[in-house]
């Protein structure tokens, strides 16, 4: 048995019984684990105390994960033709506690488990922390991104940031002008 696809997305398979075409196949898409800093810093924690915050790590910690979510919205809206992933989000979120050391420990050993069957990893958030040099490592492909700040820009992809972001994503950046 043999499968093509052609430049249409029509796959077809041959095998003992004949040939089937089919067209509207989707595209391979590629897909990227979206890493970013978790764990606060001491300054994240600092000034949480400082607004007055009761649960200093755990506020911060919450900071970080808000914070993620929008870099994850930024690169889904900014490259509709490439899937981002971030399980770890759920994990967070489900009650998986960052600061119980088994805890992230099982975390980060899911990501190197999942990262190398990924097309690669995108590294966001303003720095990297020990986990997301854990999972660069074990990525195929690492994009960094963190110079682009702590919070994803305020617009969507552009040509402004083309030096910012390798070809491999900017060829499926949304089209100018799209919202």
């Amino acid at each position: 048995m043999s499968a093509t696809i052609d430049e249409h997305g029509t796959v077809t398979i041959t095998g003992a019984y004949g040939t089937v075409a089919v067209t509207g196949a989707p595209a391979m898409r590629l897909v990227f684990y979206m890493a970013h800093p978790l764990a606060p810093t001491s300054a994240q924690i600092s000034w949480r105390a400082a607004a007055g915050s009761p649960e200093h790590y755990a506020a911060a910690l919450n900071d970080n994960l808000h914070r993620a979510m929008r870099w994850l919205m930024w690169l889904r809206r900014s490259f509709p033709g490439v899937t981002f992933i971030a399980p770890w989000i759920a994990a967070v979120a489900a009650g998986d506690d960052d600061a119980d050391p088994a805890q992230r420990e099982a975390g980060l050993v899911d990501a190197e488990a999942l990262i190398p069957r990924l097309d690669g990893a995108v590294l966001v958030g303003g720095r990297v922390s020990s986990g997301m040099e854990r999972e660069r490592r074990s990525a195929r492909l690492a994009i960094d991104l963190t110079d682009l700040g702590e919070e994803p820009p305020m617009e969507l992809y552009s040509a402004e940031l083309r030096g910012c972001v390798p070809a491999i994503l900017a060829a499926h950046a949304r089209p100018a002008g799209a919202q």
